[in-house]
């Protein structure tokens, strides 16, 4: 039924989207779609310096540059708090702008880095991880690095991601990090989008809670 309603109220908003919608009737979509769409989980004592959380790992989300940086704000104030002793990103094939001091295009993974440690990470506490890809990005990321996080015996992962990505982000890590006894947090950082970009986000949730999850779950039961 649940899945019913969400087509329905799929099908209806892009009809809204796309017709002669008003300001007033964009402002309604996005507020519908943003409560769907956003969760949030910080740590009990996430502000407080006295009480570090060694044995957690902080994964930051892979995206655009433009998002990254603000995904590596948020996930470096998490760091300074000591929640945390390690920042894993998604390690990106390919090479971007070109560096002065090394003379040479800075590959994605250095560039990441590099942004990481002008915000007062430490670089040895930085690592990117390369992930078996697949069309389903989050769901890759979610598989690789909770096996992962598991594998090196973390107590807790806390992730970091746009806030428009967070809904499905939490749902598809707490699945895989279902039989481990971990601690998961999810943090949004300071990004946005527009009312186009939060639809698209609206599927992608449906399709990964109606039928991508439970579907590969119950293959791996068979």
């Amino acid at each position: 039924m649940y899945l019913g309603a969400s087509i329905l109220i799929l099908a209806f908003s892009l009809c809204w989207l796309y017709g002669d919608a008003s300001v007033y009737g964009h402002k309604k979509l996005r507020q519908f779609l943003t409560k769907r769409l956003v969760k949030a989980k910080a740590l009990p004592d996430a502000s407080n310096i006295a009480s570090p959380k060694p044995h957690h790992a902080i994964y930051v989300l892979g995206g655009s540059q433009t998002c990254l940086k603000k995904k590596f704000q948020t996930a470096a104030d998490l760091y300074k708090h000591r929640n945390g002793i390690r920042i894993f990103v998604l390690s990106v094939p390919g090479i971007t702008q070109y560096d002065l001091v090394r003379g040479r295009n800075l590959t994605n993974d250095e560039w990441a880095i590099d942004r990481l440690v002008d915000l007062g990470v430490r670089k040895a506490e930085i690592e990117p991880v390369s992930l078996e890809r697949g069309f389903w990005g989050t769901f890759a990321e979610a598989k690789g690095i909770s096996a992962l996080v598991n594998m090196r015996g973390y107590m807790g992962l806390i992730l970091v991601t746009s806030p428009y990505h967070t809904m499905r982000t939490w749902l598809t890590f707490s699945r895989f990090l279902r039989p481990y006894d971990m601690e998961l947090y999810i943090y949004p950082s300071n990004d946005d989008t527009n009312v186009r970009g939060l639809l698209l986000e609206y599927v992608k949730l449906v399709i990964y809670e109606h039928i991508l999850i439970p579907v590969y779950f119950m293959m791996l039961r068979d």
